[in-house]
């Protein structure tokens, strides 16, 4: 019953938020390890995706693009290295344990006709821009806006991301506190049992829990099942985990600008890949 009454929660605040959700992931960029979990000293291929619900093209390496690119463990930060062009990026951990991928790209500067950038926010469920806009009857006004992309993946070093055979405790990703500027933070399960498992995570902007965003979440085990809900005042999203296997849980927040003749509106596209085992 339970299960049932989330489910047409989340269906109630999908529909409310976002009336075309694979619109509202045609622009998701994220993360992709070649394994969720290796061993230290073994080489890390990443690549960086764009695309919705876990399938992407592969977006070549552009190193002016890149404020901050690095993995984080309980060493420090080790910088993910490539090719300017390249189809992937390369780091070796030094050491074991829960790690964090962290992608921090430059602004892009994206201008839009009124109207597309009008259907643009939408789409993304991005009301209080657009209202702002209405307000200040800016509807045949150019959307000139700047984002910034905030990715994030966990990493498992030296082990393995789900349970080898004989192995009583279940691995679990593990996430910490970066510092991006919009970043989702993956939360203990608060409810890890068979029946009713979940996945939580917690929005940050500019290190503070952020209210009412919308948070998509997407397995690749039921991609067109796609779960949304908007964050308490503590920032926290919550979604049915039932699925094993990777997960992709994304938002968006933006705000208009002050001060800066380049754009009007600033944007913050967050992004969080996992593996999840079946004993999550």
């Amino acid at each position: 019953m339970k299960s049932m009454i989330n489910r047409r929660l989340t269906a109630a605040i999908a529909a409310v938020l976002c009336a075309a959700a694979p619109a509202a992931l045609a622009h998701e960029f994220w993360l992709m390890p070649h394994a969720f979990g290796i061993q230290a000293g073994e080489l890390l291929r990443v690549r960086t995706l764009h695309g919705e619900r876990l399938d992407g093209q592969t977006v070549p390496r552009n190193n002016a693009a890149v404020a901050r690119f690095e993995l984080v463990d309980d060493t420090g930060a080790t910088p993910v290295r490539g090719v300017d062009g390249g189809p992937e990026s390369f780091v070796r951990p030094a050491g074991t344990g829960p790690a964090v991928l962290v992608y921090e790209s430059t602004e892009f500067v994206n201008i839009l006709p009124a109207e597309r950038f009008d259907a643009y926010l939408t789409e993304e469920g991005l009301t209080d821009a657009l209202r702002d806009r209405q307000t200040r009857g800016e509807q045949a006004t150019p959307g000139r806006e700047v984002y910034v992309r905030c990715a994030k993946s966990l990493i498992a070093v030296g082990r393995a991301p789900t349970p080898e055979p004989g192995v009583t405790e279940p691995t679990r990703p593990a996430d910490r506190v970066v510092g991006l500027p919009l970043e989702l933070v993956l939360e203990p399960t608060d409810n890890p049992g068979p029946d009713e498992p979940t996945v939580t995570v917690r929005a940050l902007f500019n290190g503070l829990p952020i209210e009412g965003l919308r948070v998509v979440a997407a397995s690749a085990a039921s991609p067109s099942d796609l779960q949304i809900a908007a964050t308490d005042r503590a920032g926290i999203a919550r979604f049915e985990g039932r699925d094993a296997g990777t997960w992709l849980i994304t938002a968006l927040h933006i705000e208009r600008t002050a001060g800066r003749a380049d754009c009007d509106w600033k944007s913050y596209w967050a992004s969080l890949s996992l593996v999840r085992s079946d004993r999550n």
